[in-house]
């Protein structure tokens, strides 16, 4: 079927009837522009403080990601640059209790965060006298093939050798060490050494190992129960070092 010139004529005048007189087709929406210069990181600064003094912290160490910063003298810190969004900021000075908080890192702005520490407890206990040492091997590192996943041994700290810190509240013990790490290490220094252990925020205990002549050392982490300390042991390494668990039974001069 073929539409007449009279029909065409009806459908152009209803068209145009459809269109008010003088306007003009709506013009697209424009592009969004995106400044490539615009800033992308922010900042947080902040002062660490004790909580029961206001006094300023200092040497604190805030951790934000990657990146971190110690507080100066006045307890003031910064750290930049951040990537925007939500960051766990965590504070940490021995003889405090640890601090954290979730910071919400604003492109181009540099966020105040203040920590408002409280004092750790006065250490539980003391380090003195001989302690009878088990060691277990949770993995070699990088180390040669161990000769055995279980080595012993012992801890002597002297007693006149101990002394309390009053600023950070740590007990520090200076003693020896007897034991022979050689079946978890694959080394072959002396079992002979010096052993410098910490006491502090209540239970918590700190030893660092150094067996003679060796340019490694062991780090002993763990808590008092009673005449018994245990926790985990590692190898001070660059990389990959062994790690397990330990055992100590005050065998001598308990308190």
């Amino acid at each position: 079927m073929t539409i007449g010139r009279h029909a065409i004529l009806v459908l152009s005048l209803f068209a145009a009837a459809c269109v008010e007189e003088g306007t003009e087709p709506d013009a697209p929406d424009p592009i969004p522009v995106v400044d490539e210069t615009a800033p992308v990181s922010g900042a947080v600064r902040g002062t660490v403080r004790d909580a029961s003094t206001d006094r300023p912290v200092a040497d604190a160490e805030v951790s934000a990601g990657a990146l971190g910063a110690s507080t100066d003298a006045t307890g003031a810190y910064g750290v930049a640059p951040l990537p925007a969004g939500p960051l766990k900021l965590r504070v940490y000075r021995r003889g405090f209790v640890p601090d954290s908080v979730t910071a919400i890192v604003m492109s181009g702005v540099s966020s105040l965060i203040d920590f408002p520490l409280v004092p750790a407890e006065a250490p539980c206990c003391r380090l003195d006298g001989l302690w009878s040492a088990a060691f277990v091997l949770d993995s070699a590192g990088l180390n040669a093939q161990p000769s055995s996943r279980e080595a012993s041994g012992a801890l002597v700290f002297d007693t006149s050798l101990t002394e309390l810190d009053p600023v950070d509240n740590v007990l520090a013990s200076t003693g020896e060490s007897r034991i022979d790490f050689g079946p978890l290490l694959g080394a072959s220094e002396s079992s002979d050494g010096g052993a410098e252990g910490l006491v502090f925020g209540g239970d918590s205990v700190a030893i660092t190992v150094v067996p003679r002549f060796a340019d490694w050392g062991v780090e002993l982490l763990g808590r008092f129960n009673a005449d018994t300390v245990r926790g985990i042991w590692y190898q001070r390494a660059s990389c990959c070092g062994a790690y397990g668990t330990f055992t100590l039974i005050r065998t001598d001069g308990a308190e």
